[in-house]
């Protein structure tokens, strides 16, 4: 069920099939991961080579083609709306008009509110995560069920290699990424060995690692706005 429920769909809450169409909605998300699969390399993930500079890239070729607008290094003055729907930004002298805005909470802490705080864990090693399990995965990403942790939350983990040209040969670098559902360093210090036990066999392998905890926020509805 775990796997079926958080791997295939991917899913977050495992509240959201009880909901109305929430069944429809869960096949429609299983369906998503085998379309995905079918596309590339038998798995439902990508990463751009080179790294993430090559995601503004690609959205700047798409903009020439559809004849759109492609800013970078823009400041963000004013959100257009009308009645309470988004309808563009203002940016300077410039208006540009939209159907809808996906943008970090930056732009906008005054209308965010806290929703706790994201472990985020960076490794660099010489060994090949997961070796003993199989031999060439060269790069991965995995999503394990929180139930393997005695968790409510997944844990997602990233392995890039040389063949992403993020990495020399022989190297690769590992992200693991979780919500802190308990703040005592005890805790966060199990599932880090948790979850680097069952990377590596040896963890000597290790060249390298970085954690940091960031902290998450959710948009506010209009009534907790108003309070």
């Amino acid at each position: 069920q775990a796997l079926v429920y958080h791997v295939l769909a991917m899913n977050v809450d495992d509240e959201e099939i009880e909901t109305e169409f929430g069944a429809l909605r869960f096949i429609e998300k299983i369906q998503n991961t085998f379309d995905a699969m079918n596309n590339k390399d038998e798995t439902p993930f990508m990463y751009p080579d080179y790294g993430l500079g090559g995601l503004p890239e690609g959205f700047s070729r798409l903009a020439a083609v559809y004849n759109s607008v492609f800013m970078l290094q823009t400041p963000l003055d004013e959100i257009i709306r009308e009645n309470g729907i988004v309808k563009g930004i203002k940016s300077g002298k410039e208006t540009a008009y939209c159907k809808k805005i996906i943008m970090s909470y930056q732009f906008r802490k005054d209308e965010c509110e806290q929703n706790g705080k994201i472990a985020k864990l960076t490794v660099i090693s010489d060994c090949q995560p997961l070796i003993h399990v199989e031999n060439d995965l060269g790069s991965f990403m995995m999503v394990i069920p929180g139930i393997e942790f005695k968790r409510v939350n997944d844990v997602y983990v990233t392995c890039l290699s040389h063949k992403q040209k993020v990495a020399e040969k022989g190297k690769f670098i590992v992200s693991v990424r979780a919500i802190i559902e308990n703040d005592d360093g005890n805790n966060k210090e199990k599932l880090k060995k948790a979850v680097l036990g069952l990377l590596f066999k040896n963890t000597d392998s290790i060249l390298w690692e970085f954690y940091e905890e960031e902290i998450s926020y959710k948009y506010m509805n209009n009534e907790k706005k108003q309070k």
